[in-house]
């Protein structure tokens, strides 16, 4: 019996995220394979076609102009992001001449947002002259 436990203590932990993949992931992906293997309209019943939707998709110009279109647009665009990514990277990098300024002009509007919050809740809530402490002193709170 602890032998049998043993082995299954794993799978016991595996199980929710199992159900939780299986639910998310699994069968949304299954239920696409199968509507594409149908024809409906979203409300209607469903009648099957099988790979008759892939033929049609297959034998469509406007498809092959758009999966062009967006492959050139793959191809253009990752490798920009990714060269720009390690670009800042770079910049960033500990060593590099100018660094230290581009470091902080780049975490500027972090820094910035920040000091802004904190100097909005001095000035709502400041000892000698905070909005809320003058509110609450005309009320006869404090």
């Amino acid at each position: 019996m602890r032998h049998f436990r043993r082995k299954l203590f794993p799978y016991l932990m595996l199980a929710p995220t199992l159900a939780v993949f299986g639910i998310f992931v699994f069968y949304p992906a299954l239920n696409g394979v199968w509507i594409s293997l149908v024809k409906w309209d979203g409300i209607g019943p469903q009648k099957f076609v099988g790979p008759g939707n892939y033929v049609r998709l297959i034998q469509d110009r406007e498809f092959w102009s758009a999966f062009l279109r967006t492959l050139y647009f793959t191809a253009v665009s990752v490798p920009l992001i990714y060269g720009s990514a390690l670009g800042l990277g770079l910049l960033l990098a500990e060593g590099m001449k100018g660094s230290k300024i581009f470091r902080a002009v780049f975490y500027w509007p972090t820094m910035i947002s920040s000091i802004v919050v904190g100097l909005t809740w001095r000035f709502l809530l400041g000892e000698d002259f905070g909005v809320v402490n003058y509110l609450l002193t005309l009320l006869s709170f404090l």
